[in-house]
């Protein structure tokens, strides 16, 4: 009998024990969630397993809600976060029927030092997204920041003034009833749903006020829609003081070759805003673009009148990447004159390198009135760096005091100066030859000298025929701000 009471003892304990630990845990589980002196524990205990540091100024509430923290700080080596307070506010009840039901939660004060990115390469492999189920619908009713600032490794900070925010998931679906920011700079509001499952299909829809401060406000309206994975297409249009018209597309975006196409019209109804002595002039452009990441190529066309030239057209295309821009043409033409100017060109980013050329015809100055120097036809090219550079120049030139003539001009330059340069012109039926060095820091100074053979100024001026032969010389420097040089002259 003895034996039975001990082992009915034994049994009681065994099954007993579990059931009272268990009973103890609940027990402070709901101590913990239903009470405020709880919850102050369980920060307390927080602060002390938590990697890095936390602190708590002061909590009123308790978890199951409503719930205030006020004074947090947390730091974990480049990491920190400051928080002014926050409030929340939830129904711990809808979490039997399968809803997290985040009533209201409010901060104010909020600021995010992130720590420095990853340095190891990104994979050249495409980013492959999880199909993402959740076990609760989850709703946020009220979610509304103000004060915020978010710190970027090596970057100014990001300030945000307000930011609202309500969303909900249903079906696997994420449905973003608003999502609005005020900053410095504008707002943004934004809504629409994502479904985070297969090639994650989504519509988003946008609009905006970007404050500028020589432009005033501009607004902004957009839309994006498609599949995350596979391709996505973009709308947007801009008014204010200029109206921007933005649609495009990007295929494969989470691959490392993302391919891309843009397209845009540009109208100014006035252009006084960007130059002033423009004022009244309109200006109208189209552009065009395609490309794979950073590497593009693209041709536009800008129609506008000038008081120079009256109505004008400037065509271009041009190609590159992040390390050069090559402009395959550049075509200014003019409607009501002859004058036709084309470039070409290329510039390396790393030194900024550069190799340019064009030709013109139909030249002449000033663009309006009676012309002083008349052009019909010319070339220019000039290649190297501001450091190293070479250049060339051949024109026709005439005009009512300048007698018609061939001229080249061909030398080498710098930053401070300009070296080795030689002019040569077939005019007056005869040739003028010339050379100069003209530097101009750290002070001004010069080195020239100039021929002329078999000139005839009756070729230009009937009332003084002869032949004119001609040496000229000159050296000096500018000290002071008071020219002092040597002039020589030969006849």
């Amino acid at each position: 009998m003895n034996s039975f009471r001990a082992l009915r003892r034994l049994l009681f304990w065994l099954l007993g024990l579990p059931l009272l630990v268990l009973l103890l845990v609940l027990a402070a589980l709901g101590f913990a969630v239903t009470t405020e002196l709880g919850f102050r524990s369980l920060l307390a205990l927080a602060e002390r397993v938590m990697p890095g540091q936390l602190q708590v100024g002061a909590v009123s509430g308790r978890l199951l809600g409503p719930l205030r923290i006020e004074a947090l700080h947390y730091q974990n080596g480049p990491l920190k976060l400051v928080l002014a307070n926050g409030d929340l506010d939830w129904q711990p009840s809808d979490l039997l029927s399968g809803e997290l039901n985040i009533t209201r939660l409010h901060f104010n004060g909020l600021e995010v030092q992130l720590p420095p990115g990853d340095s190891t390469p990104s994979s050249s492999e495409p980013l492959v997204l999880p199909d993402i189920h959740l076990p609760l619908a989850v709703i946020i009713n009220d979610l509304q920041g103000r004060a915020l600032s978010i710190q970027p490794p090596d970057a100014e900070p990001i300030q945000i003034d307000a930011v609202n925010f309500k969303v909900r998931t249903e079906a696997d679906r994420l449905s973003i009833e608003v999502l609005e920011a005020w900053t410095p700079q504008g707002e943004l509001h934004l809504s629409g749903r994502l479904n985070p499952i297969g090639s994650y299909p989504l519509q988003l829809r946008f609009d905006g006020q970007i404050i500028t401060p020589e432009y005033g406000t501009l607004t902004s309206q957009g839309e994006i829609s498609g599949e995350l994975s596979d391709r996505l297409q973009f709308i947007q249009t801009i008014t204010g003081v200029a109206a921007l018209d933005v649609h495009g597309e990007v295929r494969q975006p989470l691959t490392s070759q993302p391919t891309w196409l843009v397209q845009a019209k540009l109208k100014i109804a006035d252009l006084k805003p960007f130059v002033p002595e423009l004022a009244g002039q309109s200006l109208t452009g189209q552009f065009d673009a395609q490309g794979v990441l950073t590497q593009f190529q693209g041709q536009g066309k800008i129609a506008t009148t000038l008081p120079e030239l009256g109505a004008a057209t400037l065509n271009f295309s041009a190609a590159g990447n992040d390390q050069s821009l090559k402009l395959n043409e550049l075509r200014l033409i003019t409607a009501n004159r002859p004058l036709m100017l084309t470039a070409q060109g290329e510039v390396q980013f790393a030194e900024l390198r550069f190799d340019a050329s064009g030709q013109w015809r139909s030249l002449v100055w000033p663009l309006v009135g009676s012309p002083q120097i008349e052009s019909a036809q010319g070339e220019f090219a000039v290649k190297g760096t501001a450091q190293d550079y070479q250049f060339r120049l051949a024109a026709d030139v005439q005009g009512p005091e300048i007698p018609k003539g061939r001229w080249t001009l061909n030398g080498q330059g710098s930053d401070q100066a300009v070296h080795d340069v030689t002019l040569s012109g077939q005019t007056l039926e005869g040739r003028i030859e010339g050379n100069a060095n003209v530097a101009w820091l750290p002070t001004v100074r010069w080195q020239a000298a100039l021929s002329g053979v078999g000139l005839n100024p009756g070729a230009q001026w009937p009332d003084a025929p002869g032949t004119l032969n001609l040496r000229l010389k000159s050296d000096g420097v500018l000290e002071g701000g008071v020219p002092k040089a040597n002039v020589l002259l030969k006849n």
